[in-house]
């Protein structure tokens, strides 16, 4: 039917009234092009010689042909046709509220002067920012706290007045900043980026007076766009500092908590060590062989090697430790903005050095708990097989 329609106008003589679009055919005008167009008439309908025809929609006329359409018949069939750029802007959009234009098989015609189809290689670019314009229109209009009437309020620390908010020519810029692209800045986070928009709206639009602001909007409407987002990539990278600081500050005290499990194991070390001072000084040195030194010594290695055992499960699950923590460290680099990787290297170099502290700690734990051993099985051997005076200076008297 568009289709159509637009061949009817590429050969017809064209008036533009209020309430109707009025087609004038000279003779030999094929009346099968008006089948199927009846339900787009006006009240005048099709008039051939004067005369109100309604059939039969066939053959070619010899007399002139008048066809009256209904402007708003064709604007529920996505259908404009408008004496200038302006009408189409202040009449069509502002007043009808026409959003037929996003329909695929839409069709919005644009005459020129002397009410012919206009030949200005201007006039496609000039449609869309008209159509663009009244998008980001529409889309300011939602985003509003509150409506009344042809005003609109944006409620901040001070509520800010748009009055006259109204869409019209005036309004329209080649904007760089596309309907599609506003639109989905809203599309997430919607309460964050409508604060930091309304704040650029306070910025420009509050030293002037109510019914001005809304041109002021439109003619900065680039400016105030790229400050929004701006403003809202700042928020963001501020929110991500803070969750980084809390995030590092958790870390923190869940190694803490774990390193003080883990050091658990160490804390007996002293006991274990006077324990074995103890029991080596139990030992009889002028019969190695006895019983007793037998049973002191099954004691005490026994001991020390249950406390050994402790000691080494410790220090893998401390060398599992570290090696989480350095996987940690990569997911929150790469999870975070690069200006943060400094700071989390640094932390985690810390963490990561006081584990190895740690894990140097167990090591001389081990060696110091095994060392006593090593020295007497060597005064042993040395006393036994060699018969070395060692331990006369101790008080002993080797048998």
């Amino acid at each position: 039917m568009n289709r159509i329609f637009n061949e009817l106008l590429q050969k017809a003589e064209i008036e533009l009234f209020p309430s109707e679009i009025v087609l004038h055919f000279p003779t030999g005008f094929d009346l099968c092009k008006c089948d199927g167009l009846q339900p787009l008439f006006s009240s005048g309908g099709c008039q051939i010689n004067d005369e109100i025809y309604s059939g039969p929609w066939r053959g070619i006329s010899n007399e002139t042909v008048e066809i009256n359409f209904s402007k708003s018949k064709l604007r529920k069939h996505n259908i404009v046709v408008c004496k200038s750029i302006e009408d189409y802007a202040t009449l069509e959009l502002g007043v009808h509220n026409y959003f037929g234009f996003l329909k695929e098989d839409h069709l919005t015609i644009i005459l020129d002067k002397n009410g012919n189809l206009s030949t200005d290689e201007n006039i496609p670019q000039q449609i869309a920012d008209v159509e663009n314009c009244f998008l980001l229109f529409c889309k300011i209009w939602n985003l509003a706290d509150l409506r009344n009437g042809e005003t609109a309020y944006f409620l901040l620390e001070e509520p800010l007045e748009i009055s006259k908010f109204i869409f019209d020519n005036k309004l329209v810029h080649t904007l760089q900043t596309k309907h599609t692209v506003f639109e989905n800045f809203f599309s997430e986070s919607d309460g964050e980026k409508k604060g930091c928009f309304k704040r650029q709206l306070l910025k420009f639009l509050q030293p002037e007076k109510p019914e001005n602001r809304m041109s002021i909007l439109f003619t900065r409407f680039d400016e105030i766009y790229q400050n929004t987002v701006l403003a809202f990539q700042r928020l963001c990278a501020l929110k991500g500092e803070d969750k980084l600081a809390i995030q590092l500050e958790k870390d923190s005290l869940d190694l803490l908590e774990r390193s003080k499990i883990i050091l658990e194991s160490i804390k007996s070390e002293i006991l274990v060590l006077a324990t074995n001072a103890i029991g080596f000084s139990s030992l009889d040195f002028s019969n190695v062989f006895s019983i007793k030194n037998g049973i002191v010594l099954f004691v005490l290695l026994l001991m020390n090697i249950v406390y050994t055992i402790v000691l080494t499960n410790g220090k893998t699950t401390l060398s599992q430790l570290i090696v989480e923590t350095q996987k940690h460290e990569k997911t929150l680099i790469k999870g975070n903005p690069e200006s943060s990787k400094d700071e989390i290297e640094k932390t985690y170099k810390e963490f990561k050095e006081g584990l190895c502290k740690i894990n140097r700690e167990f090591i001389v734990c081990i060696i110091l708990l095994w060392l006593p051993w090593f020295i007497v099985i060597i005064l042993f051997l040395t006393n036994h097989f060699c018969n070395w005076p060692i331990f006369t200076d101790i008080g002993y008297i080797p048998g």
